[in-house]
């Protein structure tokens, strides 16, 4: 048997490394096809996630959104209350009798008698149909007496005023003001009879000084277990870092303003206005971002 030629030797051996290429080829591109996999997978997992949590956080604002327009809507019934005890006291014979003998001497100190101490106001301001101020004393009590209203107060009392054209035409007011004591529910009611019937003698105004802790009770009412809320005045020096940058954007005409108050609450906020549609407050509704976080957990 003759041995084998060089050239059939070379031939041979040239195969051999032609097959290892192959399978080197083959080895290399299927490496390349599943990294190409998980490298997709990967992007499309990340922009699903980054969807979803956009999603989720879109949905946390429209529910904190949706609070922060139903505490406006309690604002907006915030002195409900001194309403009622104000109908006691317009639609009363001795309030309605005062606007035509005020000038007595006696009347001014009975009517003071009857409305001063133990009842639930601090203010009350009793005009006639011509808006002309013929009553109004503040409460002290402290002192247990009263004093004369304050001058801001004082100031509004006139004929084109909402607390005094609103009443002589039949009309309601009820809100907040603020004066130099701090913010006061306040309500103007028209004076009628005891069956309450006219014709319409001018108008009583009452007014309560209420507190910070009261105005976010009033404000929270069932919502008090889900979301915590704050309130500051608008011109409050020790206002924190989040309200001033939030004061700030309600400035450029936004009605409520959104922030994540870093990644587990979402605020809002709003001011919240007087009877003048002035803004007097600054409000901050808090809440959980339930949500986003059951996302990005899942």
């Amino acid at each position: 048997m003759k041995p084998p030629s060089l050239r059939f030797l070379l031939l041979f051996l040239n195969n051999i490394n032609k097959n290892k290429s192959i399978e080197q080829l083959r080895g290399t591109t299927l490496i390349l096809i599943v990294v190409t996999l998980v490298s997709l997978l990967s992007t499309l997992y990340s922009i699903t996630s980054s969807l979803l949590l956009y999603n989720n956080n879109l949905a946390d604002q429209k529910t904190v959104h949706q609070r922060v327009n139903e505490v406006l809507r309690a604002h907006s019934k915030i002195a409900e209350d001194l309403y009622y005890v104000n109908i006691g006291w317009s639609e009363w014979d001795i309030t309605y009798n005062f606007v035509q003998n005020y000038q007595e001497a006696d009347s001014q100190e009975n009517l003071k008698q009857e409305l001063f101490p133990n009842r639930r106001f601090d203010l009350a301001v009793v005009f006639n149909k011509s808006g002309k101020n013929i009553f109004a004393k503040e409460w002290d009590n402290t002192e247990q007496k009263t004093l004369p209203i304050p001058s801001v107060l004082k100031k509004e009392i006139y004929p084109e005023n909402i607390l005094v054209q609103y009443p002589n035409t039949g009309k309601s007011v009820s809100g907040i003001v603020t004066l130099p004591k701090g913010v006061m529910l306040i309500s103007s009611l028209p004076l009628l009879s005891d069956q309450g019937q006219g014709p319409i003698r001018g108008g009583l105004i009452l007014g309560r000084y209420i507190q910070t802790s009261e105005i976010v009770k009033r404000l929270s009412g069932s919502e008090s277990s889900t979301v915590s809320i704050d309130v500051y005045s608008i011109n409050e020096p020790q206002m924190p870092p989040d309200f001033k940058e939030a004061r700030l954007a309600l400035l450029d005409k936004n009605s409520i303003v959104l922030r994540n108050l870093k990644d587990q609450k979402i605020a809002g906020y709003t001011w919240l206005k007087d009877i003048y549609g002035k803004p007097v407050l600054l409000m901050r509704v808090v809440k959980a971002r339930e949500i986003y976080l059951q996302g990005k957990k899942t």
